[in-house]
């Protein structure tokens, strides 16, 4: 019976509260993007002026989303300084986002200037962790790659409507969380062990839980509070005001519970600024500038006063030498007139081939080396090979998995391989399978050759953003020659039956 009085004394709360918002709802101006209140919700935090749904928001970003932040960073305790040094700007990044929450539920939506000073600590943040993943890659590349490809999800805040050039919240989230899945597959392929698949199910839960919050309040882009108060005077952590709807739906409610100190503020901006969640909108060109460019035009034919007079003996076609080279020794001379300083050649650094920790084979910095042999291999071993140039690599035996980084016109011949062979940031690479390869990814390449053998014909080959790609396969007979195919890298996308269509475009000789 005890328990029936508590549960009757909560439903009579419940109805007094939903019987004040009602009497609230009348007199008060409908909310930008309404939502439904979900039957959780408290008005603990509930700004100034806010409307259900407003209040709701906040309360559902720290139900819904932080508590999967607080369990990426656990997870990351136990795989390494740099895995955990990603997920804590993972977890600095959305306490950011928080903050630009809680000013949703209290302000009035601001311009854009504005709001970029509001979203600029998440920017820094999704700029940090970019950070990670450039230069010499890493044992934890993987989960870097991932975190950078995860946190730009948080910029839906900047959601404008369809003609932005974004997908509404909830299908921004999507798209990045398919990013993430992309190297988090890397990641159990190489390790399937509990500490990597639970970071792992752990960053796709987040970005799940983000994407179930935009559905329930933000989900045809952010609802800021139309009877709100300016952003200028939003104070992040602020409690709602006296005589206020919200903070009258919390004294009927009985006491607040005690909150705790807030959280840090976000760090602060580093000398020069980072770039800023709307880095790529088209910047207003400066109003100076355009005059004198008006100006210029206005001369007429003055304008080409300053130019030299081009003779017979400099065209290319009454010159001897037409074969368009410029010799080493020429100097380039400026528009003013002065010679251009001849550029310093980069430091190059002593050739590498080395097994670290018996783990992991590196082959870096060779220049026209032909003969480099790696034959002590085993299944757990990964190869990496990092600006090679002008150089062959034989990997003998079967190796976990193989990358090509930063190279140019390198040639790779190996036998087996357990998960993928990778190819990034490289030009004029040949390479030849005799074994078996499960998976050959190609990203940001060009002139790619890659040669299989008959057991390795079940590959899955994958390209992104890379040209030139053709794969050689050997013949209906062994004494058949190769046949040549070329990985399409141009598409034709055509809208049928409401949705996009895509295939490659196919050319005939003719």
């Amino acid at each position: 019976m005890s328990g029936l009085t508590a549960l009757d004394a909560v439903v009579a709360r419940l109805e007094s509260v939903a019987a004040r918002l009602e009497a609230t709802e009348i007199h008060a101006a409908p909310a930008k993007n309404p939502r439904t209140l979900p039957s959780n919700a408290s008005f603990k935090d509930a700004p100034a002026s806010a409307s259900s749904s407003n209040s709701g928001s906040l309360e559902g970003w720290e139900t819904t989303v932080l508590p999967h932040v607080s369990a990426l960073l656990s997870k990351s305790e136990d795989l390494g300084e740099e895995v955990h040094k990603a997920s804590t700007i993972l977890d600095r990044a959305f306490k950011a986002e928080r903050v630009v929450v809680e000013a949703m539920a209290q302000c009035k939506q601001p311009d854009m200037g504005d709001l970029q000073k509001l979203v600029e600590p998440v920017g820094m943040e999704i700029s940090a962790a970019d950070k990670l993943t450039q230069g010499r890659r890493s044992a934890a590349f993987n989960y870097c790659k991932a975190v950078a490809e995860a946190l730009p999800a948080l910029s839906w805040v900047v959601y404008s409507g369809p003609s932005c050039g974004m997908d509404p919240p909830p299908k921004h989230v999507e798209n990045h969380l398919q990013s993430a899945e992309f190297w988090t597959n890397k990641i159990l392929l190489e390790n399937r062990t509990a500490p990597h698949a639970e970071w792992v199910k752990a960053l796709k839960d987040l970005l799940k839980g983000l994407c179930t919050y935009l559905k329930t309040y933000h989900f045809s882009g952010p609802a800021w509070n139309a009877n709100g108060i300016p952003l200028s005077q939003f104070k992040a952590g602020s409690t709602p005001a006296a005589g206020t709807p919200a903070a009258q739906a919390v004294s009927s409610s009985g006491p607040a519970p005690k909150k705790g100190p807030p959280g840090p503020p976000p760090p602060p901006m580093p000398a020069g600024g980072p770039g800023s969640l709307m880095k790529d909108a088209p910047k207003k060109p400066a109003a100076a500038g355009m005059s004198a460019l008006f100006s210029e035009l206005n001369k007429g034919d003055t304008v080409t006063k300053g130019l030299r007079k081009v003779t017979d003996d400099m065209k290319a076609k009454n010159r001897a030498d037409r074969s368009g080279v410029v010799p080493p020794t020429a100097d380039v001379a400026s528009t003013s007139g002065n010679k251009s300083a001849p550029a310093k050649p980069a430091a190059s650094k002593p050739p590498r081939t080395e097994c670290e920790q018996g783990r992991k084979w590196v082959i870096e910095n060779h220049v026209g080396n032909p003969k480099i042999v790696i034959s002590d291999t085993n299944p757990r071993q990964a190869v990496y090979i990092y600006k090679c140039t002008n150089s062959t690599i034989q990997v003998k035996g079967k190796v976990n998995a193989i990358s090509v980084d930063s190279c140019q016109r390198v040639g790779l011949l190996f036998e087996d391989v357990v998960a993928a062979c990778e190819m990034v940031n490289s030009t004029r690479i040949q390479a030849q399978v005799t074994g078996v390869v499960p998976t050959i990814a190609v990203d940001k390449c060009d002139g790619v050759q890659l040669y299989l053998s008959a057991g390795s014909l079940g590959v899955d080959i994958t390209t992104a953003k890379s040209s030139e790609v053709n794969v050689m396969v050997p013949g209906s007979t062994p004494d058949a020659d190769l046949a040549e195919h070329a990985i399409p890298e141009q598409y034709l996308s055509q809208y049928k039956s409401g949705k996009f269509v895509t295939a490659p475009v196919s050319h005939s000789a003719g």
